[in-house]
């Protein structure tokens, strides 16, 4: 009788691998709408997102402002600008004629909002509130970035326009460059560094971060990358997160080391690229999410990923969080990614429809799913899978489990194991039993949820037999 042998699956922690070859210990090859993270060892499902804007939104939101009035500002490509109250009714309250936009932030009692060439702003917050489209001029009228920050430490609003800085000072006025780079680099990114300020800029050859105090007309020191364009740049606690090319690659630089960080899973050429809008990235609790959108050729999956670990035990991982409300992984855009408190809005475009979610607190995002990496344990040898154990801590009501197979590199999931649901589930585990023969093979698990409530996962072996010698 042949021996058979087991491989247990239990470590969930590990996200996205490198490949459907090879990822650190806990990771998988694919992975949509799971919560790896809440409780290390166990296999959830977040929420879902649900459409919050109705029928309002009309382009794609590129950013939002929580505002000190407490509503919530959105400011579209094509210059609509939409309105969110406490009560999440919904209103476009000004269209700017100077087209879509390229940043905005609050400053004292105003909302400052960027088009190419005319710097608007909408306020006082605190009173009568006006808008006023053309309050100021661009020296060099960008069509790229007008990317903002608002300087605590400096008591100023900074602003990207090409080679300079613009700013807003403590006074209200406004100041076309209050920094030249004196470079042929445009400034995309402004992120506050320890005491210092960090400027992502790129030329179409070179991406470029230069330090800055905020106050002198020079910078004080910079570092060359040789990937561009620049499309992320995040602090990531110990180190500095940026996402650099068309082709999805992450780079850290911790201050004085830089390299390869993670590369988002996919198909990359010429002709099939990624983007990431430059609003679309913010801290989430605490951590770097980022909407990942198409730009040509659909390389990888889309939506709302993270860089993210439970705690210092761990390390951090990248993991596909949410799918927007279309419920679409391909040929889409996110916008603006924003926090707000436990709340995260996303912002997207689906062909010609447009749309702003919202975390669903009342709904699990149903059609889960997680593909393993590629199981071929003693890859000389041809070998009869015979069966495949799943437990699990929770399979309430209306839930279900679903398990495909595919073997020997194949593309398609042409096998379907079974499903397990609270009808034939037994002792929190059930075993799916189909004798495969095959050298290799790779497994789905799809979750099938009902309301807020979604199976939750411990375990998962693969039981096999060696069968035949083959070289």
């Amino acid at each position: 009788m042949p021996q058979e042998n087991i491989l247990r699956f239990k470590n969930w922690s590990g996200g996205l691998s490198d490949s459907v070859y090879r990822g650190i210990e806990g990771s998988f090859a694919k992975g949509v709408g799971l919560d790896i993270h809440s409780e290390p060892g166990l296999l959830k499902v977040n929420q879902k997102l649900k459409k919050d804007s109705g029928t309002i939104v009309l382009d794609l939101v590129k950013f939002q402002v929580k505002a000190s009035d407490g509503n919530n500002y959105f400011f579209g490509d094509t210059g609509k600008i939409y309105k969110r109250t406490v009560e999440g009714v919904w209103s476009t309250p000004q269209v700017n004629a100077n087209g879509g936009c390229l940043g905005a932030e609050e400053h004292k009692d105003y909302i400052y909002y960027a088009s190419a060439t005319k710097l608007g702003r909408f306020g006082p917050l605190s009173g009568s509130p006006t808008w006023t489209d053309s309050w100021a001029t661009f020296l060099n009228g960008n069509t790229v970035s007008h990317f903002m920050l608002k300087s605590e430490k400096h008591d100023e609003l900074f602003i990207c326009d090409g080679k300079d800085i613009a700013c807003v000072d403590d006074t209200s006025t406004f100041l076309n460059t209050v920094l030249d780079l004196k470079e042929t680099y445009v400034a995309k990114f402004l992120i506050p560094y320890d005491i210092n300020i960090l400027i992502g800029a790129d030329n179409g050859r070179k991406t470029r971060l230069f330090w800055w105090d905020g106050v002198d007309v020079t910078w004080m020191d910079d570092k060359i990358f040789s990937q561009t364009p620049i499309q992320l740049l995040m602090d990531a606690e110990s180190y500095i997160v940026m996402q650099l090319g068309n082709y999805g690659k992450f780079y850290y630089f911790d201050g004085s080391n830089k390299g390869d960080l993670k590369q988002i899973p996919g198909s990359y050429s010429k002709t099939k690229t990624l983007k990431i809008h430059s609003g679309a990235a913010d801290l989430f609790q605490g951590h770097p999410f980022f909407g990942i959108s198409n730009k040509e050729g659909n390389p990888a999956l889309q939506g709302v990923y993270s860089w993210r670990r439970h705690n210092k035990n761990y390390p951090y991982v990248l993991n596909l969080e949410y799918v927007i409300s279309q419920n679409k992984l391909a040929s889409i855009e996110i916008g603006c990614v924003k926090a707000d408190g436990d709340d995260l809005y996303v912002s997207w475009k689906d062909g010609s429809t447009y749309g702003v979610d919202i975390i669903d607190f009342d709904n699990k995002y149903n059609g889960a799913y997680l593909e393993t990496l590629l199981i071929n344990p003693s890859r000389e040898w041809e070998k009869t899978f015979t069966a495949f154990p799943l437990t699990f801590r929770k399979l309430s009501a209306g839930c279900s489990l679903k398990m495909y197979a595919k073997t020997d590199y194949a593309t398609d999931w042409g096998t379907v194991l079974g499903t397990v649901n609270t009808t034939d589930a037994i002792d929190d585990g059930d075993t799916f039993r189909k004798p495969i023969p095959a050298v290799a093979i790779q497994l789905k698990i799809e979750f099938g949820t009902s309301g807020n409530n979604a199976p939750e996962v411990e375990e998962l072996d693969v039981l096999f037999i060696l069968s035949k010698f083959l070289h």
